[in-house]
C-alpha cells in the first residue's frame, strides 16, 4: 500500500479510536532510536573525514619520504 493510502487509512480510522498507553511507550522508543541513528550517522561521517584525511596524508609521506 504506497505511503499516501496508509496515511489516508490511518486518518480515517483514527477517528473511532482512542490512543493507549503502549502507543506512547512505541513513541518515546521510536524517538530514542531516531536520536540514536542520528548519532550514528554523525560518528560515521566524522570517521569517513578522518579516514579520507589520514588516507591523504599517507599518500603525500609516501610520495615525498
Amino acid at each position: 500500500m504506497p505511503d499516501k493510502e496508509l496515511i489516508r487509512q490511518h486518518d480515517a480510522d483514527a477517528k473511532f479510536v482512542s490512543v493507549g498507553l503502549e502507543y506512547y511507550l512505541q513513541e518515546m522508543a521510536r524517538r530514542d532510536q531516531d536520536r540514536a541513528t542520528k548519532v550514528m550517522v554523525r560518528c560515521t561521517v566524522a570517521i569517513t573525514v578522518m579516514t579520507a584525511v589520514i588516507t591523504i596524508g599517507t599518500l603525500l609521506l609516501l610520495r615525498h619520504p
